[in-house]
């Protein structure tokens, strides 16, 4: 598959993808950030490296472009003191005719819901790896990002009448469940953001998974839709690679197609 159609899919993948939160459960003083509808992809330069959460920025920003709607004052704005970076705001637009100015933050983020997890139920939404949970990203975006836009140093930097920026959240992510929940309800999130499953290691190797086929995408690909995919491999053949991630403490998502051709997204953990 050439390159630009595999970024064509992600950005496809992206724009698919729902806010983790609705206007009805948004934990945010700020309100939720919405674009207009757009159909067909728009033009964009990006690089085979570039990491996850940057891609999607770029995908942001060319949306934004294609919408006509908004003019981009600002992107990616370090904000330093005393030669060191405090922090970055990721993007400041202007709409074209209400001339209306919005800081927003962007977000893009795969979360497995943990129940033995103890707190609420923001608490128990982590990363795949464990090393991440919704309730610091929610705490870092209202005590840091967000209150950055009104530090000195940044007034200094962008040189806009502060008292006239509002301030809004794009937040999406793709929510993973034990699948002994799957019928459980979550209105602390938008559930509509529940995209697949997860299962331990051990679990996968004794579950009844034998008569499909599955893939391992990179991380870039994560953003995709499984059904896209071209290359599929059986049960045996992904065993060996999921060993060497589990090793690593690495959970991968991988996608899987059973013998209907249904495909699904699913994680598999090491913990």
């Amino acid at each position: 598959m050439d390159e630009k159609r595999i970024h064509n899919l992600q950005y496809q993948g992206y724009k698919e993808t729902p806010s983790i939160f609705t206007t009805k459960n948004n934990p945010f003083e700020q309100e939720l950030f919405h674009l207009p509808i757009t159909s067909g992809i728009p033009d964009f330069t990006i690089s085979k490296t570039l990491m996850l959460g940057k891609r999607v920025e770029v995908f942001f920003q060319s949306e934004l472009k294609a919408t006509k709607t908004f003019d981009i004052c600002f992107e990616n704005i370090q904000v330093q003191k005393e030669r060191r970076t405090i922090g970055e705001l990721d993007i400041i637009i202007q709409d074209t005719n209400s001339k209306k100015i919005t800081h927003v933050e962007i977000a893009y983020k795969f979360y497995l819901y943990d129940p033995n997890i103890t707190g609420n139920n923001i608490e128990k939404w982590i990363g795949p790896n464990r090393d991440d949970n919704l309730s610091k990203k929610i705490n870092k975006l209202s005590s840091h990002q967000f209150p950055l836009l009104f530090k000195q140093e940044t007034k200094d930097k962008i040189n806009l009448d502060m008292s006239t920026i509002s301030q809004a959240i794009l937040f999406k992510a793709q929510l993973f469940i034990p699948l002994s929940l799957e019928h459980d309800l979550f209105p602390e999130i938008n559930e509509n953001a529940i995209c697949g499953y997860y299962v331990s290691f051990e679990e996968f190797k004794t579950n009844p998974f034998t008569d499909s086929e599955f893939y391992i995408p990179s991380k870039q690909n994560w953003l995709c839709n499984p059904k896209t995919n071209e290359n599929w491999y059986l049960f045996p053949e992904i065993i060996e690679e999921l060993q060497s991630l589990m090793l690593q403490k690495r959970a991968p998502l991988i996608w899987r197609k059973n013998v209907k051709n249904e495909t699904h997204k699913l994680f598999i953990t090491w913990w």
